[in-house]
């Protein structure tokens, strides 16, 4: 896909429009993903970010495309919203090149240290900056991995055959670790033994089988979130959870 944007920006009868909405203002550890790819597109559309996830979005044009829009030829329903624009401010003011380098290696550290963490129904991580994918192992259930997972307070979303992280840019190196640790506890992980929640679905049949002679972990669909700390002296405070 890159290759052909490449492609269709330097044609000199193509255009190459560029969406940039979700991987722009920063995201992919630079101002725009094109930057990551060497691509100059004729077009860039951008939002979401531009004003911390308030109403604001716009589209940059190179020479080639500055005049297609004529005054009045584009209406928005949010334009010169005074909030929108004082939060897209300080969003401008907070994307230096220091931010950007830091955004890098968030992510860098996460898809190491997810990696590291050994889950079975886990595999690879990529991505750019701070949109991260995970691949799902075979066999293993996205939906009730997700559902783990939000149970013990780490948001994620299911993309194509995996998983997908897109933390806030300015998440803390506390935040990171302790979000690394409700993972590998709702998925099964200790510091003495991996025992993955869910058993791929090759397995189940054989699974059963064994129950009356050893407990089997329960499918993923079915397992509580994890224990309460205030109550139990578990490590992940379960949703609806009230001090004694």
């Amino acid at each position: 896909m890159c290759t052909s944007c490449v492609r269709c920006a330097t044609s000199a009868t193509g255009c190459c429009w560029w969406d940039e909405v979700q991987t722009g203002v920063g995201r992919t550890g630079a101002l725009f993903a094109f930057q990551r790819y060497g691509v100059e597109p004729d077009v860039a559309t951008f939002a979401k970010g531009i004003a911390g996830g308030l109403p604001m979005s716009g589209f940059l044009a190179n020479e080639r495309c500055r005049d297609v829009l004529g005054p009045g030829m584009h209406a928005t329903t949010f334009g010169a919203n005074p909030m929108a624009a004082a939060a897209g401010l300080v969003v401008q003011d907070r994307l230096t090149d220091e931010f950007l380098a830091e955004v890098d290696e968030k992510g860098r550290y996460l898809r190491e240290s997810i990696e590291a963490l050994g889950l079975p129904c886990l595999g690879a991580t990529r991505g750019l900056g701070l949109m991260i994918g995970i691949d799902v192992t075979p066999g293993y259930d996205r939906a009730a991995i997700v559902d783990a997972l939000i149970g013990a307070g780490v948001l994620v979303l299911t993309a194509g055959d995996g998983l997908r992280l897109l933390p806030p840019l300015v998440i803390t190196q506390a935040e990171m670790d302790e979000g690394l640790r409700r993972m590998a506890v709702a998925l099964g992980w200790s510091t003495r033994r991996v025992t993955p929640r869910c058993a791929p679905r090759a397995r189940r049949s054989s699974a059963r089988a064994a129950r009356a002679a050893r407990p089997a972990a329960a499918p993923c669909r079915r397992t509580p979130p994890p224990p309460c700390a205030c109550r139990s002296g578990g490590p992940v405070p379960s949703r609806g959870c009230r001090p004694a």
